[in-house]
């Protein structure tokens, strides 16, 4: 299971880089990273993990992860674009 540090980091560059794109950006850089599809899929990856864990066990990641990040994990967009 991902740390709560690794999801909050991969959520906060799938966000940022959503943002960007739909704001009409090219390239996108996040936290001094070029953000490409092979890159964002791993992102994407620790978002599925955390969302299959919490469909199967949800007692077990809200113990793990605080509410507002798990919140965000299930809510965020996951599409490269």
């Amino acid at each position: 299971m991902p740390t709560p540090e690794e999801l909050e980091r991969d959520v906060h560059k799938i966000e940022s880089f959503n943002d960007a794109k739909s704001s009409g950006t090219g390239a996108v850089m996040v936290d001094g990273q070029m953000i490409d599809e092979a890159t964002y899929r791993n992102f994407a990856n620790t978002v599925e993990t955390v969302r299959s864990i919490h469909e199967a066990h949800p007692t077990q990641t809200a113990e793990f992860y605080d509410e507002e990040l798990l919140g965000r994990a299930r809510d965020v967009e996951l599409a490269f674009r």
